[in-house]
């Protein structure tokens, strides 16, 4: 009795932490979008003095939040090294709770990492090239090619992401990757837990929490023990250390770059493998906001719907690839039409209400004199950038074209044949200006590779005709269709 008493009272408490918020604002979370627009318009188009500041406050479930809309203050938002990122799932607690407490107070670890990878990113390419191309092969030999896009992306992303980070030796490992991504699961289950309760209760929640959620213990294992044996092998017989390929982990050890403490390193190769495989865009490392695989599903949603950018660019890459088929970093700065297709589509991607948001670690004033508290929460919400008609005409319809015109910039301040990783104040999927998205290069180098595979190797259709998709809201976040399904067969065979 009393065990059963003890049970109910930590699922009250648990729920008590989720969904306490979801009370006070039911009907923002219902239409956030909308309510957000509306609230856009009344102040963008009343006389108020918020229109003149380019910003307004609004509660949102139970935070005040500034919600910036004028380029100026969002420049002034992306240059400001007073502005802590926060990721969707909480803020950087769930790394403290749910790896180590060092994790969560240090949001730049990853930068050394970074800039090693943004320097060899065309010596990455072989091994990635390798991942997509075995991960997709193993889709098309399963169910007659059918499959899961979200799922059998999250694979994809899993393998090209870690080839790069801890080599193929533990990227192809299955017991690596189920190990990984159900710690992965677990901190984004965690945190969202411990981003909905009081601070004072976030201690005894996790402890809670850890006798229901699987942990990265075994993952961690894995890692410090491939950390090790990289050490012993090293100094057994120095630069000679049998391992093929290139990738972060293997570099570091090499170079005695890496710490002493094993344990503290393999955590950051965990959280480096969360900020990538579960989320990308604007934000931590190269995509913290939204996932890489289900910003890698709404592109092959839209790959499958615009048949004509599929032709196209499938004619670019036969051209550019020769007799051989190999795709190499030369082939993908030669062809145009894959990065005019992904910049549209990613300007159409739905992230959500507020897909990026910071908050102020000190009092900041901005160049139009508005000065905001430390503590203070700051959204921008992309959408009305990406859909403004004065640069972006009939807006709603899908046309790469407009990124396609080589005859420089166009008049509305679109800048044509960009690479979508160059951000512009026009074009916010990554962010802009100093604080831009570290790691978008990385990001857009595996989204080039998966198209580019993808259009070139195989056919790819609906598993299910004139069934489209439609997006997910989760709260006021917003993700493609986890259970939309394609099938794909090798170019020149049919799948029936």
């Amino acid at each position: 009795m009393v065990t059963l008493t003890i049970g109910v009272l930590i699922a009250t408490l648990i729920c008590i932490a989720l969904f306490r918020s979801l009370y006070q604002k039911p009907h923002f979370l219902a239409r956030a979008q909308q309510f957000l627009d509306d609230a856009y318009c009344w102040h963008r188009f009343n006389p108020n003095p918020d229109a003149q500041t380019g910003m307004f406050q609004i509660r949102l479930l139970d935070e005040w939040r500034a919600i910036v809309y004028d380029k100026k203050a969002i420049t002034d938002i992306f240059n400001s090294s007073s502005l802590l990122f926060l990721p969707v799932v909480s803020d950087m607690f769930q790394f403290s709770y749910t790896m180590h407490p060092s994790i969560g107070q240090s949001p730049d670890i990853h930068r050394p990492y970074l800039r090693f990878i943004m320097s060899h990113l065309d010596e990455f390419l072989p091994d990635m090239m390798k991942e997509i191309e075995l991960t997709l092969d193993a889709r098309h030999s399963e169910n007659n090619g059918q499959f899961a896009v979200m799922d059998g992306l999250t694979a994809t992303v899993f393998r090209a992401l870690n080839v790069v980070f801890v080599g193929p030796h533990l990227a192809r490992d299955p017991v690596f990757r189920k190990e990984t991504l159900k710690a992965i699961q677990s901190i984004m289950g965690t945190g969202s837990i411990l981003k909905f309760s009081s601070s004072f209760a976030r201690p005894f929640l996790h402890k809670v929490l850890n006798m229901f959620m699987p942990t990265c213990t075994k993952a961690h294992a894995m890692l410090v023990n491939e950390i090790r044996r990289g050490k012993s092998e090293i100094s057994k017989e120095r630069c000679q250390w049998d391992h093929r390929g290139i990738d972060v982990l293997t570099e570091f050890i090499r170079g005695d770059k890496l710490i002493d403490d094993e344990n503290i390193l393999a955590f950051h190769f965990i959280a480096m493998t969360l900020a990538g495989t579960v989320t990308t865009n604007p934000g931590w490392l190269a995509f913290i906001l939204l996932s890489e695989h289900q910003t890698l599903t709404a592109i092959v949603f839209d790959l499958v719907q615009q048949e004509g950018c599929l032709h196209r660019i499938r004619k670019e890459l036969q051209a550019a690839t020769s007799d051989r088929g190999e795709i190499n970093a030369g082939v993908l700065a030669s062809c145009p039409s894959p990065d005019a297709f992904l910049e549209e589509s990613l300007r159409l991607c739905n992230l959500g209400a507020l897909p990026i948001t910071r908050r102020a670690t000190k009092d900041l004033t901005f160049s139009n004199g508005i000065r905001i508290a430390t503590g203070t929460s700051l959204s921008v919400p992309i959408r009305w950038t990406h859909c403004n008609p004065e640069v972006y005409p009939n807006l709603e319809t899908f046309d790469d074209s407009r990124f396609r015109d080589t005859s420089g910039v166009h008049k509305s301040g679109v800048y044509p044949h960009s690479d979508p990783a160059n951000p512009n104040p026009n074009f916010l999927f990554f962010g802009y200006g100093k604080y831009a998205c570290p790691g978008r290069f990385l990001a857009m180098r595996i989204a080039k590779c998966l198209v580019a595979h993808l259009v070139l190797k195989y056919d790819i259709r609906w598993a299910h005709p004139g069934c489209v998709p439609r997006p997910m809201w989760v709260m006021y976040y917003c993700a493609p269709d986890p259970k939309a399904e394609v099938v794909i067969s090798r170019r020149g065979l049919v799948t029936r």
